[in-house]
């Protein structure tokens, strides 16, 4: 099988989240502007967004719609591709 590799030893990384780390990417908190979600999904506006996840807490798929009904939807990877975010485990408030 192999010896153990003293390089791929797992760490805890939880507080690179304090405050006092001062790291840039451990808040994934961020707004973005409803005509930026409406232009993603190419509608006038957007009134709802719902979001649905996979087991392990990342966005599957997005639909958006407008107060006319109109629905359109991405996968998590393009929503997050389109609003440039850090990953697909995101929610929506």
């Amino acid at each position: 099988m192999g010896s153990p590799a003293p390089y791929l030893v797992s760490v805890d990384g939880s507080p690179s989240r304090y405050d006092s780390a001062k790291n840039p990417h451990s808040s994934g908190k961020t707004t973005i502007k409803r005509t930026d979600v409406a232009r993603d999904f190419g509608l006038a506006h957007v009134r709802f967004l719902s979001v649905k996840k996979t087991g392990s807490g990342l966005v599957k798929s997005a639909k958006a719609t407008s107060a006319k009904g109109k629905t359109a939807s991405l996968t998590g990877v393009q929503l997050g591709t389109e609003l440039t975010l850090r990953s697909e485990s995101f929610t929506v408030k």
